[in-house]
């Protein structure tokens, strides 16, 4: 079952310029100041100790699994060109083609599971984009499948856009 919140109030830091959100109207003034995330919609939570505690249930998970190796992607408030302040992230995400990696990944030796959980839609700096879990049996299989598989999701599934102020 997923699990579902409304997301009220969310406090976003800001400079004194005025500030106008291209999806909201709103122009923030202050410093830090309280404003509307998203009224309208639900969002999927991610939780990824459920998700482990449920790997972790399967009948042969302890016969195959000696590691298990995170990645949690989250949104910064700075962008990586040149460190602007970032107000909101917006993903969009080839699902398909996420699905298309997490299956040749999980074919490489060693592998027992891999699951990859992420959203396209307008983040906040501190949300949680992407989870990438990799279990398997020994440290020297699971690290590079991970660091692969970032990468290429990262690249090749993942388009985004940083809401900055200029």
């Amino acid at each position: 079952m997923e699990k579902y919140v409304y997301l009220n109030w969310q406090t976003i830091l800001t400079t004194t310029k005025p500030y106008q959100d291209k999806r909201t109207g709103v122009f923030f003034f202050l410093n830090s100041i309280l404003c509307p995330r998203n009224l309208t919609t639900k969002e999927k939570v991610m939780d990824i100790s459920k998700t482990i505690a449920e790997l972790k249930k399967r009948p042969d998970f302890t016969d195959n699994v000696g590691m298990i190796l995170i990645h949690n992607g989250t949104v910064r408030n700075w962008s990586r060109k040149d460190r602007s302040r970032v107000t909101a992230l917006e993903t969009t995400v080839d699902e398909q083609h996420v699905e298309q990696l997490r299956r040749e990944y999980k074919q490489k030796p060693g592998i027992y599971e891999i699951i990859i959980e992420t959203h396209s839609g307008r983040f906040l700096p501190g949300d949680d984009l992407l989870f990438i879990i990799v279990a398997g049996d020994l440290r020297e299989h699971i690290k590079p499948v991970l660091a692969e598989l970032l990468d290429r999701v990262k690249a090749e599934a993942i388009s985004k856009k940083e809401v900055t102020i200029q």
